[in-house]
């Protein structure tokens, strides 16, 4: 078998029986191939070694290869882009843990705010309810209430809400709600109309829960009157519509706008209790806006 002479003079063995001027052609032809694989193809971790054994296989070439670092260097290339995009994606950072001092962001816009750590007691719930700087006319203040739990405080949950005001609520609702009530005081022309949202995760059901506790709604939630009770009526809820919102209404003083009233917005999953007509009809309006 004849051997190939380097242009050095000194001797040089065919490689795998194959003359040099075959093997230079096989480099070319195999970086033809990498070139256009690369670029008629997208070429994942996997797919690059699997093309890499079949060249191995059609194409022998000697132990040294030049173009194994051109392919190492495009693996570890891909590997390099991916682990990047993975640390890069949408929603990677998480979002810090909720936790129960966490204050969650307003169903609608409130022109301020009180938020008041007392002590678990109703006494404290009543004084933190009604304590707040004057508000104007159409103006809304929402009320975070928390207490103290060893060295950290808790927004009352709905539940704590209830036992601690002593109020009740349906079970089949409270068993669809979703995250802390909202508390809020509205101004009226008259002077101050409580109320207060939570969200619900089956609104028709929280919905007809509440339709079914209507006869003693009012004393249920009688909190929301600061403190007083509520009159006493044996008047049926009205049915009202207000911008395709439909709501019940309840009026307890015939010279006034003061009874009890609830109404699924549903575009918000929410479900809202006030004491006055007109604080619904506001309500709805800041919902509105807020979408």
């Amino acid at each position: 078998m004849a051997e190939a002479v380097p242009e050095n003079g000194g001797p040089e063995r065919a490689v795998r029986g194959e003359p040099r001027q075959g093997r230079e052609a096989a480099i070319r032809t195999m970086r033809s191939d990498i070139s256009e694989f690369l670029k008629t193809t997208k070429p994942s971790l996997v797919s690059l070694l699997a093309r890499q054994a079949q060249w191995e296989e059609y194409h022998p070439l000697p132990v040294y290869h030049p173009w194994r670092w051109i392919i190492l260097g495009i693996i570890l290339s891909v590997m390099a882009g991916g682990i990047g995009l993975w640390y890069l994606r949408p929603g990677f950072i998480a979002a810090p843990p909720v936790t129960p001092n966490t204050t969650p962001p307003p169903f609608f816009f409130f022109e301020n705010t009180a938020d008041t750590i007392i002590a678990d007691s109703r006494t404290a719930f009543f004084a933190a309810l009604n304590a707040s700087a004057p508000d104007s006319a159409g103006s809304f203040r929402r009320i975070i209430v928390r207490t103290k739990n060893g060295e950290r405080t808790e927004i009352l949950d709905t539940e704590q809400l209830l036992a601690l005001s002593r109020g009740r609520l349906p079970t089949a609702l409270l068993e669809t709600v979703t995250g802390p009530p909202q508390l809020f005081r509205y101004r009226s022309a008259l002077g101050p109309q409580f109320g207060f949202m939570v969200e619900s995760r089956s609104p028709p059901r929280a919905l007809g829960a509440l339709i079914n506790a209507e006869p003693t709604l009012a004393l249920d939630l009688s909190f929301l009157y600061a403190g007083t009770p509520p009159p006493t009526s044996f008047a049926p809820y009205q049915d009202i519509a207000y911008k395709n919102i439909s709501f019940r209404f309840l009026k307890l003083d015939p010279n006034a706008d003061r009874g009890i009233g609830y109404l699924l917005f549903p575009a918000r999953r929410l479900m809202v209790m006030a004491t006055s007509e007109e604080a619904l009809r506001a309500v709805i309006d800041r919902l509105f806006e807020a979408r």
